[in-house]
């Protein structure tokens, strides 16, 4: 039997800005929330700013199409979600009780990056990729 990557939406590789690494350092990746996904934590290379460069997703769960993006330096991740408009402003709220401050190890109340430590703390979301079986 063989398996084919089924992907709902993707956003063309090519359209993302050159040379773009959002995170200058990656602090930690949360343990799975209940529908499987992740997140990857650090801190943007250039503040929020960084996120101004990424256009926003066309669909909800909309993933870039790259096999795997480089969130940080030689650090790369498969199945990166690209940030909804609730993401960018810090609510992870499906992560409650995983998002943790790395400079506290305590937990984001209800999954909320407060705005003043946005850039500061940022987060993209990972997902497993799906294989199905080939019709």
């Amino acid at each position: 039997m063989s398996f084919v990557c089924r992907r709902l939406s993707c956003w063309p590789v090519s359209e993302l800005p050159p040379q773009l690494i959002p995170f200058s350092n990656v602090s930690y990746v949360t343990a799975a929330n209940s529908a499987g996904d992740q997140l990857v934590v650090g801190t943007l290379a250039g503040g929020l700013n960084t996120l101004a460069q990424l256009p926003l997703p066309d669909a909800t769960n909309q993933i870039y199409c790259a096999t795997a993006i480089e969130l940080a330096s030689g650090q790369f991740y498969p199945s990166v979600y690209v940030p909804s408009a609730q993401e960018r402003s810090g609510n992870f709220s499906a992560f409650a009780g995983l998002l943790l401050n790395p400079a506290t190890s305590q937990t984001f109340p209800g999954g909320m990056i407060p705005a003043n430590l946005l850039g500061q703390v940022f987060a993209f979301r990972i997902g497993a990729t799906v294989a199905t079986p080939a019709s």
